[in-house]
């Protein structure tokens, strides 16, 4: 400031800002103060050795020119203190007229955070009316006091540190972030250190994950390194804030920063409320009096900046020039500063930075370490499985916010049995929370409470707001399209206020334009976000004739299944403004023959499963039994759909709450863990199952997965109507294979069995025998990949030839040897309708041929198709087998893949039924 020689300013910038206003103010303070522009009230100058202050803002201070440290010291003149309008007594507890304070009387009392407002001090300016002893005495309890008579004989740093810093000590104790304000422990045993990416270059950046970039390294145990500029980066959501509020308070505490001065955290909403910051307002967040800002400003300018720390959290557009400045290193070039920046501001601080770090998502380690430190272990493990229930919600939860969020939740719940079971309601219940969270840090203090139990209980001036991110997001899915930019928004709403009321579900990307220009794109966290806020502007601001109108011309497309699904979940609700439940089910009758229709007419076939979870994000019994009528009982999963364990549960749930019949489950083309056939039987215990004629199940099932197993062979032992059955892949131990095949065996109406792909060794073919016993209508029976070797089969040829109706015989790649020929051969005698042999992949050979042939041109084998491909045959079985040129009903004999000359195949193709590749 102008009392300090010129060439001593240690504010080089003032007129850009710096400490003063950004336009015309360039003293200490801004327009509130009651100095003049040299930073002194010209009402009280004097001429003495000092430039003296106006005595109701604190005491004279004696000063010579900045050299190095500062030679400044706390006047010890008892004369000049007891100039103060008010007594010792009055002004520190503990004093009388003739005592000294009490030495263990902190500098502040009644400290109440940075929210602190400045009328709160209790010096007042020359222009105020002079408060009397019995005014005094009333108000000292609940006002800050400054205890000078600590100060004197401290040098300037000394006072500094030990006067003003426990303030912001005691300020930072309770420093909470939104996510910490959810959970019930302190937040530092909660913490989870993030994972890290470093940039890549700068401009068009690129992150790239960085494990040596931790908490510790960012902010170390002591010194940082001085002048040294930070930049972190994150989604919304993701913890910046959180990071800086943990060093505060970790500097505080003396955990880290140990060697840092002063620490001043400056939260998001000083950058938000005014458009003109000065170094004045960063103080006041802390010190709310003249003076104390005064000699906190001296301090800053006698070190340069040195071992002091500057958190800027939360930094959205370009900053202040005091921010600016102060990153720019032409103000306070010492001090080290962290900055948490929004993605849209990064062009702003980016030639700034020494590093430019961005917090990541969290990964399944973080998600389970947070809840873990959050909950005891019985609760952990509940909360565990309610998240790996919802895909949805494993995805949401990667941002710390929203896993916060639920957290919440659960704990307020004590249970999951009351916690959002739908991904309607999981969407729903987040926005709500979101919503609330960002409203309450909008309000001002002492206002009334924030109510929100719907979306229509919004406040009025956001609900414009709201409403445009649900249009932009139904525009941008119709459109096939997951970014939106400025130029899309109503110019009656701003981005900003879009992204202020939901932040961590929208995220910023820097892009350039066609001229290089950077232009900001803007998208939703996820797809099913932006399908949600989609399906309520569809559901809620368009009328029934243009929400029919959408369903006929957008219900067959793939990437609106989810716009359909969140559709029928807010449809369904019943809230005052939703249609009766009748005109909904309505709706949904003529939406899913809508989709069975446009499917007959689609090569790639109906897609089942994307109905499935419409009709379940209703919760309706008349909604699943509107969906298995127009099905007809029979549900098919195509190739294409590729299930989870929550989509089994899903089809399991509607299967259970339909009236309707089902006849048919077909999974045979989708690949099933453990995990989906376990979720899918379990949630059919209590379905009606007596209707079932067709199951077909592909695995895996891993050897040793009881539960699945279990769930399996209960299930089956409930399907005495089933006529087929298909499990492949399913390879359990041996105990729960036996366990298995005994219930299959009491399925006596099976005419279809496949258990391929099932590991049944040669040891199993005795069981085999006993589960064939009992299955007399059996037609078709495929063992097919599985070792069931020779001794195999010629166990389980007890059992096959009492299937005296089997006409289908599918054996490929049994491991079958030239062993195998003579109990092959009596099966071709004994099972008269046999019609189909699949030998394919064995190893049969030439004798295996040979001694299987008296069976073939037995006048009981009725064989019209046998495939023998790749069984290592030579010149002498493939010759052998022109005995069967006489064989009238033999219409299709495969020897492709044998070690079998051209000279022989050209004698074979006098048979017209062998079919031999050239």
């Amino acid at each position: 400031p102008s009392r300090y020689p010129q060439e001593s300013n240690p504010f080089p910038s003032m007129g850009s800002g710096g400490l003063a206003s950004e336009q015309h103010h360039s003293g200490v303070f801004d327009s509130h103060s009651s100095y003049s522009q040299d930073g002194y009230s010209s009402a009280n100058r004097t001429t003495s050795t000092g430039p003296p202050r106006n005595l109701t803002h604190g005491p004279p201070v004696e000063s010579t020119q900045f050299s190095g440290e500062s030679s400044m010291r706390w006047s010890d003149n008892p004369i000049q203190q007891q100039q103060h309008p008010l007594s010792l007594a009055q002004v520190v507890p503990g004093t009388s007229a003739g005592n000294p304070p009490d030495p263990n009387i902190t500098s502040y009392q009644g400290r109440t955070g940075p929210q602190m407002e400045r009328q709160d001090a209790i010096a007042p300016s020359s222009s105020e009316k002079q408060l009397s002893v019995e005014e005094t005495e009333k108000n000292v309890n609940s006002q800050p006091v400054y205890n000078y008579q600590r100060l004197r004989g401290l040098s300037l740093e000394e006072g500094c540190i030990q006067n003003f810093r426990p303030i912001l000590c005691e300020s930072y104790k309770n420093l909470k972030t939104s996510t910490e304000k959810l959970t019930v422990k302190p937040p530092s045993e909660i913490f989870v250190n993030p994972v890290f990416s470093s940039a890549n270059g700068r401009g068009e950046m690129r992150f790239v994950a960085d494990v040596s970039i931790t908490y510790d390294s960012i902010f170390p145990a002591e010194a940082p390194e001085k002048g040294k500029r930070t930049v972190i980066l994150s989604d919304p959501g993701c913890g910046k804030t959180l990071l800086l509020t943990k060093a505060a308070r970790d500097w505080a505490a003396g955990r880290h920063l140990t060697a840092v001065s002063l620490l001043l955290y400056v939260p998001a909403h000083v950058f938000a409320s005014k458009k003109r910051v000065t170094l004045v307002d960063l103080l006041s967040l802390y010190y709310p009096d003249e003076t104390m800002q005064g000699e906190v400003a001296r301090y800053f300018a006698a070190c340069g900046g040195a071992d002091i720390c500057f958190c800027f959290d939360g930094l959205q557009k370009r900053p202040p020039s005091v921010v600016a400045e102060i990153l720019g290193g032409t103000l306070l070039p010492n001090a080290t500063v962290f900055v948490a920046c929004h993605p849209e501001a990064i062009e702003f601080v980016e030639a700034q930075a020494s590093s430019i770090v961005r917090i990541e998502r969290f990964g399944s380690e973080q998600v389970q370490a947070y809840i873990k430190r959050s909950l005891d272990s019985e609760h952990a493990r509940v909360f565990n499985e309610y998240i790996n229930s919802y895909p949805l919600l494993q995805k949401l939860c990667t941002v710390p916010l929203h896993l916060a969020v639920f957290m919440h939740l659960f704990n307020c719940s004590g249970s999951t049995t009351q916690l959002p079971d739908t991904d309607t309601k999981i969407l729903e219940l987040l926005v709500l929370n979101l919503l609330w969270l960002s409203l309450s840090s909008q309000s001002s203090p002492g206002s009334e409470a924030i109510d929100l139990q719907s979306l229509d209980q919004l406040p009025q001036q956001h609900e414009l707001a709201f409403d445009c991110l649900c249009s932009l997001a139904f525009d941008q899915i119709l459109g096939s399209k997951n970014t939106f930019s400025s130029q899309d928004v109503p110019r009656e709403v701003s981005v900003a206020t879009i992204q202020s009321l939901c932040n961590s579900l929208i995220v910023c990307d820097q892009d350039r334009s066609s001229t290089g220009l950077p232009v900001r794109r803007y998208s939703f966290t996820d797809p099913e976000v932006q399908a949600y806020f989609a399906a309520l502007h569809l559901r809620r601001k368009l009328s029934a004739e243009q929400q029919e109108q959408v369903v006929r011309d957008y219900a067959k497309y793939g990437q609106l299944r989810s716009l359909w699904k969140f559709y029928c979940g807010i449809a369904c609700k019943e809230c005052p403004q939703a249609p009766p439940h009748d005109s909904f089910l309505t709706f949904f009758s003529t939406f899913v023959q809508h989709v069975i229709n446009t499917s007959r007419a689609d090569t790639t076939g109906l897609e089942v499963l994307p109905l499935f979870h419409c009709a379940f994000e209703t919760r309706s019994p008349q909604a699943c039994t509107i969906l298995l009528e127009k099905l007809q009982g029979s549900i098919s999963i195509t190739r294409s759909e590729k299930l989870t364990r929550p989509d089994c549960s899903i089809i399991g749930y509607v299967i259970c709450q339909s009236h309707h019949a089902t006849s048919t489950l077909d999974f045979s083309d989708s690949y099933l863990s453990s995990e989906c056939i376990a979720a899918l039987t379990n949630q059919l215990e209590n379905a009606r199952l007596e209707e079932i004629t067709t199951l077909c199940l592909q695995g895996p099932i891993k050897a040793g997965d009881f539960e699945a197993a279990a769930a399996l062979t209960s299930f089956l032992s409930n399907l005495r109507n089933l006529h087929k059955l298909s499990l492949c892949n399913i390879q359990v131990k041996p105990s729960d294979q036996d366990t298995l095949l005994q219930t299959v065996s009491q399925l006596q109406k099976l005419h279809t069995l496949r258990l391929s792909s099932s590991s049944l060794s040669p040891d199993r073919g005795t069981k085999l025998a006993e589960l064939l016993k009992n299955l007399k209508d059996l037609q078709v029976l495929d063992l097919s990949y599985n070792p069931i070797k020779d001794q195999g089969l010629k166990d389980m040829s007890e059992g096959l030839l009492e299937c005296d109706k089997l006409s289908v015989l599918r054996l490929r790649e049994c491991w079958l040897a030239e062993g195998s020929g003579d109990t092959l051969a009596v099966i071709l005698k004994k099972l008269p309708h046999l019609s189909d042999l699949e030998l394919q992949g064995n190893s049969l050979q030439t004798m295996g041929v040979v001694k299987m042939l008296p069976g073939l041109v037995d006048e009981r084998c009725s064989l019209v198709n046998i495939n023998l491909m790749g069984n290592k045959i030579d010149d002498g079985g493939a010759m052998s087998l022109l005995a069967l040129n006489s064989k009238r009903t033999l219409k299709d004999l495969r020897l492709d893949g044998n070690a079998i000359s051209p000279g022989t195949a050209a004698s074979l193709k006098t048979m017209p039924c062998i079919h031999l590749a050239q």
